[in-house]
């Protein structure tokens, strides 16, 4: 199945290295060391995203909890989503997903 990059994030500053398997931003894409805890977790966030997709075939969105190694991932692109509040996941179609970090407000 196709998966979108699974970096939410380009970068906006000089790039960092992974501070686990200390890889570097290349062309907007970080290749993680495979033994890498951020890209494992990362790994996994992205499976799970999609069985949340494949579970439930009419669901277009959906919002869940960030997780500390998409905070740290964001970082190695010079972006800081660590007071972000959960991520919002698209179902683009044909395998795609999008995955926004975004901040709930109180509407008080």
């Amino acid at each position: 199945m196709p998966e979108v990059n699974s970096t939410l994030y380009r970068s906006r500053g000089l790039a960092r290295t992974c501070p686990d398997c200390r890889a570097v931003v290349r062309d907007g894409v970080i290749a993680h060391d495979e033994t890498c805890p951020i890209a494992r977790i990362i790994e996994a966030v992205k499976r799970s995203d999609a069985n949340t997709f494949l579970e439930d075939t009419a669901l277009t969105q959906f919002l869940r909890l960030v997780t500390v190694a998409e905070i740290q991932e964001a970082a190695i692109f010079g972006d800081d989503i660590s007071g972000c509040d959960a991520i919002l996941v698209t179902n683009l179609g044909g395998g795609f997903r999008l995955r926004q970090p975004v901040i709930i407000r109180d509407a008080s």
